[in-house]
């Protein structure tokens, strides 16, 4: 029996980033939020960013940049309520105005996961050599991170980073300062 789906509706589906290549990885994006306060569970950042490296290995590089901007997205989709409540109670917005900015906020923030998960499928996924693989995402993700801290001056939200400095590693005291 031929599909309803037909033509190019069908190769879109066929090739998006949550069909294309292996399933959308149990946790992934889902996993980061647990990783900062208040459940502090930093080793989920890890697995998360592990899950996402995993995720992009057989798939080209658009449904590459695809998958990286969900990602990207749902990160920040759960880390950034604080930009809503800014602009709807402090600058009085309605609710709808609020989230509409919130939403392309979040929408613009993963674009950098997006041109990361494309660069690193398109120039820098080396399949016969593994390690020099996941070095290569690894090197990508650091410049990504470091790329959006310094051009958004800084701006911490859900990076991982920000999970582990708070961390209790074994035998050692907090890292960050309190108050």
């Amino acid at each position: 029996m031929p599909s309803p789906i037909q033509g190019s509706a069908r190769d879109a589906l066929d090739n998006s980033p949550r069909l294309a290549g292996q399933p959308d990885r149990p946790g992934g994006r889902r996993h980061h939020p647990l990783a900062l306060a208040p459940f502090d569970l930093w080793p989920l950042a890890l697995l998360s960013i592990a899950l996402l490296y995993l995720g992009l290995r057989e798939l080209e590089p658009r449904p590459a940049a695809g998958r990286g901007w969900c990602y990207g997205f749902g990160l920040f989709a759960a880390g950034t309520s604080w930009v809503y409540v800014s602009i709807h109670d402090y600058g009085a917005a309605s609710p709808a105005l609020a989230a509409v900015l919130t939403l392309g906020f979040v929408a613009g923030l993963g674009l950098f996961f997006a041109l990361a998960a494309w660069l690193w499928a398109r120039w820098l996924r080396r399949v016969e050599a593994p390690l020099a693989d996941a070095l290569a995402f690894a090197a990508l993700w650091l410049a990504q991170e470091a790329f959006r801290g310094w051009f958004l001056t800084g701006f911490p939200g859900s990076m991982p980073a920000t999970a582990s400095s708070t961390a209790r590693w074994p035998g050692s005291r907090r890292w960050a300062a309190s108050g």
